[in-house]
């Protein structure tokens, strides 16, 4: 459950971010227009622009700073592994301990 969840967070943000880049807004003079569709990309669209990844330009036109985005993906990808890593020693620490008892 908590897969596809990710897995449809993930596309969501996939879909805002693709969105910009198709359009070529990646300046603040290529700025377009956006309203997201559905929920789930409002959300990606408002934690875009909370992380400074996509900016506002004049009005309601918005622009993905491309390098600051690549920094902001890296990050959380290089989080996500020691989180995983984090979980998979404690597992094989519990593990131990429970096979220890015997």
């Amino acid at each position: 459950m908590a897969t596809t969840a990710a897995a449809v967070i993930a596309k969501a943000r996939g879909d805002v971010v693709s969105h910009f880049i198709r359009a070529n807004a990646v300046s603040k003079e290529s700025a377009i227009s956006y309203v997201p569709s559905r929920r789930i990309r409002i959300r990606q669209f408002a934690k875009l622009r909370e992380a400074d990844v996509i900016r506002a330009a004049d009005g309601d036109r918005y622009w993905i700073d491309a390098p600051r985005y690549k920094k902001w993906s890296r990050s959380r990808r290089r989080r996500m592994v020691v989180a995983v890593g984090g979980v998979a020693l404690i597992v094989t620490k519990v593990a131990s301990i429970a096979g220890m008892g015997r």
